[in-house]
């Protein structure tokens, strides 16, 4: 009998969120589990004192719906809750991961080149903090260059008041991609480059 890989993420995303429970009330944390916030839900809360640590749990790869249901509930808590986001990646250990030095940089370039633009004309300042999660769904190597398709999330701060030094507020995006590299590492192609910033207008 084979089992299916969707089965067997599922049951290595709720063995990931029990070992998280037991891990932090080991440390003295109350624990509460499937927690609704406005038309959201944490799969686990850890709270001590005023210490406040909102998860969520990602096995195998997500649909672009899902990616913005947990972008939804990070950036609501950066905004309305005094607490913080961390999202825990779950890997069955016979899952291998592809990376490919250097794509990060790429993607950070791009981000700066095609989406920063288009939040700069609704915020008056805005950052780019950082690229995570990059997955690859499809990568070929030829003689001259490198195929890679696949998304990542963009991590950006701003301000909307420019008498305000810090940049308070956070939001995330996801970003898809196809392009090619040169087996140096630097971009040969673009032929897609797509950012859902429809979260940002909500």
């Amino acid at each position: 009998m084979r089992i299916s890989k969707n089965i067997l993420n599922q049951y290595w995303e709720q063995a990931a969120i029990e070992q998280t429970a037991i891990d932090y009330l080991a440390q003295g944390y109350l624990i509460k589990k499937q927690v609704r916030i406005a038309d959201m839900q944490a799969l686990l809360v850890a709270q001590k004192d005023n210490d406040v640590i909102f998860f969520d749990f990602k096995s195998g790869q997500w649909d672009k719906a899902r990616v913005n249901q947990a972008l939804k509930l990070r950036n609501y808590v950066a905004h309305q809750q005094a607490g913080k986001f961390k999202l825990v990646l779950v890997n069955a250990p016979e899952e291998k991961q592809i990376e490919i030095e250097g794509l990060k940089d790429v993607l950070y370039t791009l981000c700066l080149e095609k989406a920063m633009p288009e939040l700069r004309h609704q915020v008056t300042q805005a950052t780019l903090e950082k690229i995570s999660d990059i997955e690859i769904h499809h990568s070929q190597v030829r003689q001259k260059e490198i195929e890679v398709k696949g998304s990542a999330i963009a991590h950006f701060q701003y301000n909307t008041d420019l008498s305000q030094v810090n940049l308070p507020y956070q939001e995330s995006f996801l970003a898809t991609f196809y392009l090619t590299l040169s087996h140096d590492l630097n971009l040969k192609t673009l032929y897609e480059f797509n950012m859902d910033m429809s979260s940002f207008d909500e």
